[in-house]
């Protein structure tokens, strides 16, 4: 369509479909989540999925395709004289690592 021209309301869903959608192919892998789908949102679910995420040692890869930034967060352990001699009172610590800058290929942005 040209010269400020649109389709219909009844032709609006297939002119996005096949003129501006139609390079878009499905996502076959899900991302796979730490939570399950019955995960309730209350304080000792959280200790428990911060509990296992630290005793996994499995980092979280973090990235933010608007900012263009990446980076990796893992949760740590404090030891006794930490907590005990230096006062901090959160057991365990968020440690970010691999800082990148990804920034995008097109040269208008």
């Amino acid at each position: 369509m040209s010269n400020d021209r649109c389709a219909c309301i009844n032709h609006q869903g297939l002119l996005a479909r096949h003129h501006f959608f139609k390079n878009i192919k499905p996502k076959e892998n899900k991302p796979n989540r730490q939570t399950t789908e019955d995960f309730i949102n209350d304080k000792s679910s959280h200790a428990n999925l911060l509990y296992h995420r630290w005793l996994s040692g499995q980092p979280k890869y973090n990235y933010s395709k608007r900012l263009g930034i990446s980076y990796i967060s893992a949760i740590h352990a404090r030891d006794a004289n930490s907590i005990l001699k230096l006062g901090n009172k959160h057991m365990y610590r968020k440690v970010l690592s691999n800082f990148q800058q990804i920034f995008s290929p097109n040269l208008r942005t």
